[in-house]
């Protein structure tokens, strides 16, 4: 018996080194065997996918801190407001639906989330985008499947007062029985125009975000696509502007951080 407890804890005590391990460093910051492995069980992604993420979020703190970047707690929770009052939530039913732990760690991704935007907006800043009518018709000429909308769309119309059910369902692809389902075909005439545009960049078989109205939680499937119309150029002039726009800025801030990991010092140790 003493054997075996013996070799128990020399087990635990290799198990444990093993997943502290330092398995590689981004110019002198640690990353370990425990980071890449729950990010690869949080995530259900491949190490090296996940090895990428890690190295991405050191360069990405390295930045915050070079601009100085900081949330404090007043403005952590104005935010955190804001973005829940668009799904007619609030900072207390949040706290009042999770436990201590659980709110801690979600205002911690949350702070993580809105420090990395305020840092895209800082490198962007000062970035001149191409809002020339030659460049926005080169656009527009360059990606017509952008500018197509499907005028009749047939969908399942998923509605549950538990969002984790539709969660489940879309993961799973098991109904609970509770949640409730209607087939609609969706047209100009009794939708609004920028919901078959959002839906005509879906493929049949997929589902939206999950929105809440009220106490209802609802999301749409997908079933089938007709009458496709090409929008022309002058009626969604101002919409190509900003798809371009956004489209040149996620360009700038690839090639930045590019840029920034082929200078950073990484070492793989393991």
């Amino acid at each position: 018996m003493r054997i075996f407890l013996l070799l128990f804890m020399i087990f635990a005590l290799s198990y444990a080194r093993q997943i502290n391990a330092i398995a590689l460093t981004v110019d002198q910051e640690i990353i370990t065997e425990y980071e890449i492995s729950k990010l690869m069980q949080e995530k259900k992604i491949s190490k090296q996918e996940a090895i990428n993420e890690l190295i991405d979020d050191k360069l990405e703190l390295a930045e915050i801190k070079k601009y100085k970047i900081f949330v404090n707690e007043f403005e952590l929770e104005n935010e955190m407001n804001k973005m829940l009052m668009q799904s007619n939530s609030s900072l207390n039913q949040l706290k009042a639906n999770l436990s201590k732990k659980d709110f801690q760690k979600a205002k911690e991704n949350f702070k993580k989330q809105l420090e990395k935007r305020r840092l895209y907006e800082a490198l962007v800043s000062a970035y001149k985008v191409d809002t020339s009518e030659q460049g926005l018709r080169s656009y527009y000429d360059s990606n017509p499947d952008d500018f197509v909308i499907f005028t009749q769309i047939s969908v399942e119309v998923l509605s549950s007062s538990e969002a984790s059910e539709l969660e489940k369902l879309k993961t799973s692809k098991r109904k609970a029985a509770s949640i409730q389902s209607e087939s609609v075909i969706l047209s100009p005439q009794n939708s609004d125009i920028r919901l078959l545009a959002f839906l005509s960049r879906l493929k049949p078989g997929e589902y939206t975000p999950i929105m809440q109205n009220n106490d209802i939680f609802m999301m749409y499937k997908v079933k089938n696509k007709e009458q496709a119309q090409t929008l022309a150029f002058d009626e969604i002039k101002s919409e190509i502007t900003n798809l371009y726009a956004s489209k040149q800025r996620e360009e700038y801030l690839s090639d930045y951080f590019n840029k920034l990991r082929a200078k950073a010092d990484i070492k793989y140790l393991r």
